[in-house]
């Protein structure tokens, strides 16, 4: 399976992952320098961990995961001796070794490591600790990408009471977490407090990295998926379009997030029947991906989907059967078998052979669904 990214396509991101991933490696390596410094013996004892945890920085960015993993373990495995096995580094090596894992979605792993370094802080530095908050933040934002909702609420309340009584309201990491927070309430609904949520998270991110900060721009992104499901296609248009000149600027014409704010906008033109211009902004995204990204990348099959679905509606099936085809054998390859994108695309692809009277084909399909899943097309 290929690590976990930030975007699917407009439905399917969960939130800042990237943003929180670089934020929360952000927050690895400044704990390093202050726990180095504060060491006795830190400036001897700690370089090798030390310049071992900054590598790992690098490797995250670079998305190179396997090997992110091995120089992490390597760092716990110096932190351990150098420092003890309950020192708040320790913590450190484990919070980065558990993001590595999380992108591999090896979440079980990832969990077990969040679950050690938050005990161990906890311990050494008091359950009020900002570092408590981040492993809990840690901890909500992993079981947010199993969609194990119940268990991210409590979590995410707990971190952010830490945090405004450390007076950390107004940091970045703060931004993030209430962020992910208003994902989950929009995933349940709850729009006005999402709402809420989203537009105080945006203005922390506005003020401390600036309003033409592509990060700032994802931020956006996830609030205007927040009126696109209320069906407010208007002011969603308006952001993603702010979204996508942002990324334009900021990144270049061919960066993958362009493809990603490409992609949105080419979402809300369709549920408008707006059907020319959503295509024209696909192929333009598919274009940009085919560039950046391998022929197997879940992304690109966002936007193959969103091409077939047009074509299906239009009524050319030869071209929408051809695309389908496409993002199935993409999806099959790179996501689990009970993840609900490939339930998406396996449910459009079997409402397209009922509608050609291929039922015995839409049958076998279903039966790989699994009863009672739950579906939403694109």
């Amino acid at each position: 399976m290929q690590g976990r990214k930030p975007v699917f396509s407009s439905r399917w991101k969960d939130g800042l992952l990237k943003l929180h991933g670089r934020i929360r490696m952000i927050d690895v390596l400044f704990t390093v320098m202050l726990l180095v410094l504060s060491h006795p013996s830190a400036q001897a004892q700690g370089s090798t961990w030390e310049e071992l945890m900054a590598q790992t920085e690098i490797l995250y960015d670079q998305e190179r995961f396997s090997e992110g993993i091995n120089v992490t373990q390597n760092a716990l495995e110096v932190a351990e001796k150098t420092f003890g096995p309950e020192h708040p580094n320790v913590a450190t090596s484990l919070n980065g070794l558990a993001m590595f894992y999380e992108a591999e979605m090896n979440y079980e792993k990832a969990e077990s490591l969040h679950k050690r370094a938050l005990a161990i802080r906890e311990k050494a530095l008091g359950p009020d600790h900002p570092e408590v908050a981040q492993s809990l933040s840690n901890l909500a934002d992993l079981y947010q990408s199993q969609r194990k909702y119940e268990q991210v609420e409590p979590l995410c309340l707990r971190a952010l009471g830490i945090l405004e009584k450390a007076g950390e309201m107004e940091q970045p990491h703060t931004a993030v977490l209430l962020n992910n927070l208003a994902g989950l309430y929009t995933s349940q609904a709850r729009y006005a407090e999402a709402e809420t949520l989203y537009k105080r998270s945006l203005t922390i991110l506005d003020k401390t990295l600036g309003p033409d900060d592509p990060y700032v721009a994802m931020s956006l992104n996830n609030f205007a998926q927040l009126y696109k499901k209320q069906g407010k296609y208007t002011e969603a248009e308006a952001i993603y379009k702010q979204v996508l000149e942002v990324f334009e600027k900021a990144l270049g014409p061919d960066d993958p997030k362009v493809a990603l704010a490409l992609n949105n906008l080419a979402a809300v033109y369709s549920f408008q029947g707006r059907y020319d211009e959503a295509e024209s902004l696909l192929k333009r995204a598919l274009q940009v991906y085919e560039k950046s990204v391998d022929n197997k990348n879940p992304d690109m099959a966002a936007v193959l989907n969103g091409l077939a679905r047009i074509y299906d509606v239009q009524g050319k099936d030869t071209e929408a059967e051809h695309l389908y085809r496409r993002v199935l054998a993409i999806v099959k390859k790179t996501l689990e078998p009970d993840d609900p994108r490939l339930m998406t695309v396996l449910k459009n692809y079997s409402t397209f052979l009922r509608k050609l009277g291929r039922t015995g084909e839409a049958l076998s399909l279903e039966a790989r669904m699994g009863k009672g899943s739950a579906f939403e097309e694109q």
